[in-house]
C-alpha cells in the first residue's frame, strides 16, 4: 500500500479517536497496522504515535494477532 494511503488511514483513525469514538478508530486502523509497523517513513511513525497516545490502553487491540 502506498505510504500516503497509510498516513491518511491513520489520520482518519486519529480523527475518530479525537471525536471520542475509539471503537471506530480501532476498526479503521486495524487493517493497515501490519504495513504501518513495517513502514520506515517518519510521518507514518509519528501519526502512529499520536494514535497510540489518543487510544491509550485501547491501542493494544490494534496489535491483537500481530
Amino acid at each position: 500500500m502506498h505510504g500516503s494511503r497509510l498516513l491518511l488511514t491513520l489520520r482518519l483513525a486519529d480523527s475518530q479517536a479525537c471525536r471520542g469514538d475509539p471503537d471506530a478508530a480501532v476498526e479503521v486502523a486495524r487493517p493497515v497496522i501490519p504495513m504501518v509497523v513495517a513502514a520506515s517513513a517518519t510521518p507514518i511513525r509519528r501519526e502512529l504515535a499520536r494514535l497510540r497516545t489518543r487510544l491509550g490502553g485501547r491501542f493494544d487491540e490494534l496489535l491483537d494477532g500481530f
